[in-house]
């Protein structure tokens, strides 16, 4: 191997601090893309929190160049209405909004007719639409991956925590120690974080089998992920789909023990309290 072949080598092998640490979050990520796959089964929504600059749309860029993905930095119903034939064409099993604030931010009327739309959307799918703005003339059912802050999301005058379309997404959330900003800070200051390196999939359409005696271990975890107002039955089948989703990633036909492992080493993340990586 000669020297330019071994500096190549080793600048491929240099992962800066912040991708090492928020590489967790990138795998769930992963895992909801993959869901999208699983035949017979429904593509799961996620909602990424975590503070401002802490990488949550870095993480989403990563994953938008895959060929299933569409990436919008807004949205209305009827915008994506327009797209449908486009989306249809290209296969798309999940839509990525950048950022949560951006079209929750519009007309109280708009505001309404988005969540009635991204409720049906990510749930039972849309099957048939025509009013003055929007025309569905075939069912549709996509995935919604999107992102915002703490603050945002628990701020009551935009009262986010009591819309529909909002217990429908797996929360994702994290941050980093004080420790770990000055490492972040360091590695910046000696321009080690280079571009953004993209996370291609290569995933086809398969059939997972389920495994009951590992899915009741799941019971506890949706239980405690519940909110009070709610059954944790919905949990149960995003977490079931999460671990069939792991299956898939890992090449595998059917869920497994290995699956529930892998689902415990990242539990911590699935929630809003922002817990550390």
């Amino acid at each position: 191997m000669g020297k330019k072949e071994r500096k190549k080598k080793s600048i491929e092998k240099e992962i800066s601090f912040i991708n090492q640490k928020s590489e967790p979050i990138l795998e769930i990520l992963k895992r909801i893309i993959a869901s999208g796959f699983i035949k017979n089964a429904k593509p799961l929504s996620c909602l990424l929190v975590a503070p401002v600059g802490a990488g949550k749309t870095t993480n989403l860029i990563k994953l938008s160049a895959n060929k299933n993905i569409m990436a919008l930095s807004d949205i209305t119903p009827y915008g994506l209405t327009k797209l449908l034939p486009e989306i249809r064409a290209k296969g798309i099993k999940h839509i990525i909004i950048y950022d949560l604030v951006e079209p929750m931010s519009r007309s109280r009327s708009v505001v309404n007719n988005l969540i009635g739309f991204l409720n049906s959307l990510i749930e039972e799918g849309i099957f048939k639409i025509q009013t003055g703005y929007i025309e569905v003339k075939e069912p549709i059912k996509l995935g919604l991956i999107t992102c915002t802050t703490k603050s945002e999301l628990i701020d009551k005058r935009r009262g986010w925590l009591g819309i529909g379309f909002i217990s429908r997404l797996l929360p994702i959330s994290f941050d980093f120690t004080s420790y770990d900003v000055i490492q972040i800070l360091e590695d910046l200051a000696c321009q080690k974080v280079g571009d953004i390196t993209y996370e291609k999939l290569k995933l086809a359409e398969k059939s997972i089998k389920e495994n009951n005696m590992v899915f009741k271990k799941l019971i506890p975890y949706a239980t405690e992920m519940s909110n009070p107002e709610e059954k944790p039955f919905r949990k149960l089948e995003q977490l079931k789909i999460l671990l069939m989703s792991n299956a898939l990633i890992e090449g595998r036909k059917e869920v497994t023990e290995r699956d529930f492992e892998w689902f415990k080493s990242i539990v911590n993340y699935i929630n809003y309290n922002l817990n550390h990586l």
